[in-house]
């Protein structure tokens, strides 16, 4: 009798380890995979949002057609009416402005058109379309722009209140989509590739924001080009902005489209973009630095402070881009104790 209970007993106990042991896979996998989740919780909530609304729920405030005009914004376009809207729409240099143009809402759609342009915002899903269509042809009315005249432009833009300092921040992720379409020239006449294009920019401008700072307010412009028509990777630009009468006369630096994108624009197709570009805002300042621009300013200084993209045509083109998700993200550095 005592034989056969003690049988029994390690028996029992045999199959309690077994138990307990096949247990420990499980309780690995979880540990693992709450560990993850807390660790990418924290990267996630390390890395913060520059743009605000970028929905474009709230519309976009309305530019003149020149920025020097005063007022600089002649109204709201798509607006939701509760707060100022976060976006600015920039339609300098042309005939036809969208001040007074009806927006037709079909339920999934907003859309406002003229002869110059339609801008538009639609529904593809859980995304927002922004589609951005220039029509710089009738602009110019058949004829080909000439040295130091002015160009249609079709930008969104934000200014950032967060402005974050290049010294402070560990990275800057730019990511979008775009889809590029009908850029077509409209012109029969000869043009000069010198003066002549279609353009699909983007900028971010770096400024001075400290206040006190004897070069508090200059800043220069960083480009990521997105398409130029006369290339099949938009080419460096290093230059002083210059070539019509409103230009900021600010030193620009473009970097090459091959650093930035893999392949070259096929039209129709969305194309996605996704990079750390701080290290190129670092050469960016350091060749401005160098070539004495932004003289009373230091890198401790310098802020992100607004980003535009959008058409430039300084050619008699028309041409049509979607934009959806666009985001702007970054990483202090830990502070220091």
């Amino acid at each position: 009798m005592r034989r056969t209970f003690v049988c029994v007993l390690r028996r029992f106990l045999f199959l309690k380890q077994i138990k307990f042991f096949g247990y420990i896979p499980i309780v690995k996998k979880l540990f693992v995979s709450i560990s993850a989740c807390f660790f990418c919780a924290i990267f996630i909530s390390a890395q913060e949002q520059l743009f605000e609304d970028r929905n474009f729920a709230g519309g976009f405030r309305l530019s003149a057609t020149d920025s020097r005009a005063n007022p600089v914004e002649v109204g709201y376009i798509f607006s939701d009416g509760n707060s100022r809207p976060k976006w600015r729409l920039a339609q300098w240099g042309t005939n036809y402005s969208l001040e007074g143009v009806a927006e037709k809402n079909d339920g999934n759609s907003r859309t406002m058109e003229n002869a110059g342009k339609l801008v538009q915002l639609r529904k593809d899903g859980k995304d927002t379309v922004l589609r951005l269509e220039i029509r710089a042809g009738d602009d110019y009315g058949g004829k080909l722009r000439k040295p130091g005249e002015a160009w249609p432009h079709l930008l969104i833009e934000q200014s950032f209140d967060a402005l974050p300092k290049i010294s402070e921040i560990k990275n800057f992720k730019v990511s979008y989509e775009v889809k590029i379409s009908d850029v077509r020239a409209v012109c029969k006449e000869r043009m000069d590739e010198s003066l002549h294009a279609a353009q699909l920019v983007m900028f971010f401008t770096l400024q001075d924001r400290n206040k006190a700072s004897a070069g508090y307010g200059d800043y220069i412009w960083f480009g990521l080009p997105i398409y130029d028509s006369r290339h099949d990777f938009p080419p460096a630009h290093k230059a002083v902005d210059a070539g019509k009468a409103d230009a900021t006369a600010k030193y620009i630096y473009a970097v090459d489209g091959r650093k930035l994108h893999r392949s070259k624009v096929r039209m129709g197709r969305w194309i996605k973009f996704d990079k750390d570009v701080l290290p190129l805002m670092k050469e960016a300042l350091e060749d401005a630095f160098k070539k004495s621009y932004l003289k009373n300013s230091e890198l401790k200084d310098i802020a992100i402070s607004g980003m535009n993209t959008g058409w430039e045509m300084p050619g008699p083109f028309n041409g049509a881009a979607e934009y959806k998700n666009i985001s702007a993200t970054y990483e202090k550095k830990p502070a220091r104790k």
